[in-house]
């Protein structure tokens, strides 16, 4: 058997970056590739191969799940703040109406007093 077989542990896959393994993946196809050729066995180097890409499957699906977390991070703070300018709006409003009435009840012109004949005590 001329071919080298790569048959490390998972265990070392799991630290690999990304472009590392990618590299070893593009290997061990070639290696693959050329087992096939050759005419020797290649259940190791599948089995090889097949960790490789679930792990390289794991890694891309942990990138997606912390993309989307920090995503959602985003979104809550937004509308996190977004509630809080709206209470802050709406105690504004709260402040502005409660000092138009105030201005109202002391800008009031006191109603005349209306003469009224059935009581006689009102002249």
């Amino acid at each position: 058997m001329t071919t080298k077989q790569n048959t490390k542990p998972a265990a070392e896959a799991a630290t690999m970056s990304k472009e590392v393994l990618g590299k070893r993946i593009a290997a061990a196809k070639l290696e693959l590739n050329k087992a096939l050729v050759a005419g020797d066995p290649t259940a190791k180097l599948r089995e090889y191969l097949h960790e490789l890409e679930a792990e390289q499957k794991k890694l891309a699906d942990s990138e997606d799940a912390q993309i989307a977390a920090k995503e959602a991070a985003q979104r809550d703070a937004q509308a996190a703040e977004a509630q809080r300018i709206n209470e802050a709006a709406e105690t504004l409003q709260e402040a502005r109406d409660n000092r138009l009435a105030a201005l109202l009840v002391r800008l009031a012109i006191p109603a005349r007093p209306v003469f009224d004949s059935r009581n006689s005590f009102s002249a």
